[in-house]
């Protein structure tokens, strides 16, 4: 998986703004909520969410994908 260091920081379209979540643990835990209301659906698309268990599990992927 490319680093999301080589995407850019952040994408404007016409009805919205992405920009890349950094690893800290008030973002994790935000994600991790996020990803429990909607786990079955994000299973079905991406199986590893079914990895991402706890805040730690959370900040430890974003650490990853952000270096």
């Amino acid at each position: 998986m490319k680093p999301l260091l080589q995407f850019p920081q952040t994408i404007k379209t016409p009805r919205l703004i992405l920009r890349a979540v950094a690893p800290t643990k008030e973002n994790a835990t935000k994600l991790l909520s996020i990803i429990d209301q909607n786990r079955d659906y994000l299973m079905e698309w991406q199986g590893h969410f079914g990895e991402l268990n706890t805040v730690e599990d959370v900040e430890g992927y974003l650490n990853k994908r952000s270096n």
